[in-house]
């Protein structure tokens, strides 16, 4: 769905700097305004070279970046975007950050591998939709920080049931309350992490199939081949996780 750009309903997509309304310009990163009109490796360099692969087809495939801007009560929401025909990819910029969280960054990502960390230093992960807003809850590519899945929440939202979910826990020797799902993908596959453990493991389950849950080999790779994969319209049905590899 296309963007719509309507100033009298105080929504804006902005293709340069000079195009943002003079009032939101200070609400504005400078990094965000100096990539405006490049492609997406402009946006977060250190994230492009985490996951080349992926930033390799987003700039083969995906238009200049833009900046999704809107007005609602006095506070400027924004959200970079690039657009390819009817879909748009949502970076979820940390609007937000402050030096604290700047200061805890290590230690409130540690449980990830150290490339996955990059999807959430600037950014809060992408998303790749039809939709003309980056909603919550997407599907196909890491969940946001805050967004990641408990195991009650995947359970309600997969109706998988619970006991299900808990082979995998017994199996590996993973505190329920400390495992999360940090990707579920449409095919059904979804990654997991033990948050108490912060070993970096990341866990493949296919469907429901927890009892045959497995730590892929290398969880770098094998996540910026499959992005990669789905920004260039690959169908996630068609990745192998544990081989990162297409089928």
């Amino acid at each position: 769905m296309i963007i719509s750009h309507d100033p009298s309903l105080g929504r804006y997509l902005c293709s340069s700097a000079n195009e943002i309304p003079e009032a939101a310009r200070e609400s504005i990163p400078d990094v965000v305004k100096a990539a405006l009109g490049g492609n997406g490796s402009s946006l977060d360099h250190a994230l492009a070279l985490a996951f080349p692969l992926t930033f390799l087809r987003i700039d083969q495939l995906w238009g200049q970046l833009r900046l999704h801007l809107t007005s609602v009560n006095d506070l400027w929401l924004y959200q970079p975007v690039l657009q390819k025909g009817e879909l748009n990819l949502f970076f979820g910029w940390q609007a937000f950050r402050s030096q604290i969280l700047d200061e805890t960054f290590e230690e409130d990502h540690a449980m990830l591998p150290n490339r996955w960390r990059e999807l959430y230093r600037n950014i809060n992960s992408f998303s790749v939709t039809s939709y003309p807003l980056h909603h919550l809850g997407w599907k196909n590519t890491p969940f946001g920080y805050e967004g990641r899945m408990r195991i009650p929440e995947f359970c309600h939202q997969s109706s998988i049931k619970p006991t299900l979910v808990k082979k995998m826990t017994k199996r590996y020797a993973i505190a329920e309350a400390k495992v999360a799902c940090w990707l579920w993908s449409d095919s059904g596959d979804s990654l997991w992490i033990d948050e108490g453990r912060c070993d970096q493991k990341v866990y493949h389950v296919v469907g429901s199939a927890f009892e045959d849950a497995q730590p892929l080999d290398d969880p770098e790779e094998a996540l910026d081949a499959y992005l990669a994969h789905v920004v260039g319209g690959g169908d996630p049905k068609l990745f192998n996780f544990r081989t990162a590899s297409f089928l």
